[in-house]
């Protein structure tokens, strides 16, 4: 199998642009616990995919492994992410456009309400299969891998602005432990 993965990874340095091909490379090298040029090759394909939840998701989990010295186990993987899927309440679907912004974020369950990890989006993405990590985060200091527990949250800003203001449409799943998965994330109620 290394003999393969190291054939595509000389036919990708005529292919620069071809996210497909870096992403199944990236995924190859993980499997094969090659993570230091798993992390480089997740990098190249997120340069030409940005916000793709699937190699956020393995970038993270073989940044981690990376710096555990390819010590990691499924939990380290996982380590620092929360994920799952936000969609918008059928009933919600009129006040909406699809140009509105869709943040995603997840703050502490318990202390400051500061944002741990946030991603923007558009109301046309969704549903959106999404994954928050560290690289997410707006402060240093306050590392989504560094809390307990969660809220993850979901907001429609039709201002486009990250405070919440009447108008806008939101919703959020129970507190849960980093490194949860399958967290199903409803926009359905209106900010008054």
């Amino acid at each position: 199998m290394d003999s393969l993965v190291d054939r595509l990874a000389l036919k990708l340095k005529d292919k620069p642009q071809d996210v497909e091909g870096w992403s199944m490379l990236a995924r190859s090298y993980a499997v094969l616990e090659r993570h230091a040029e798993a992390v480089a090759a997740f990098e190249h394909a997120l340069a030409l995919r940005p916000n793709d939840p699937a190699l956020m998701a393995g970038h993270a989990a073989s940044m981690a492994k990376k710096s555990q010295g390819g010590q990691g186990s499924k939990s380290a993987s996982t380590q620092g992410t929360v994920s799952g899927t936000v969609s918008l309440a059928p009933a919600m679907t009129k006040l909406a456009g699809p140009d509105d912004t869709v943040f995603i974020f997840a703050r502490a369950a318990q202390g400051e309400r500061v944002p741990l990890a946030v991603l923007r989006k558009q109301v046309r993405d969704l549903p959106l299969q999404f994954t928050l990590d560290d690289s997410m985060g707006i402060s240093p200091q306050n590392r989504l891998s560094g809390a307990a527990q969660v809220v993850v949250s979901a907001r429609i800003s039709k201002s486009g602005q990250a405070m919440a203001q009447t108008g806008d449409i939101v919703g959020q799943a129970a507190p849960v432990a980093v490194g949860a998965s399958g967290l199903a994330v409803e926009i359905r109620e209106l900010v008054k």
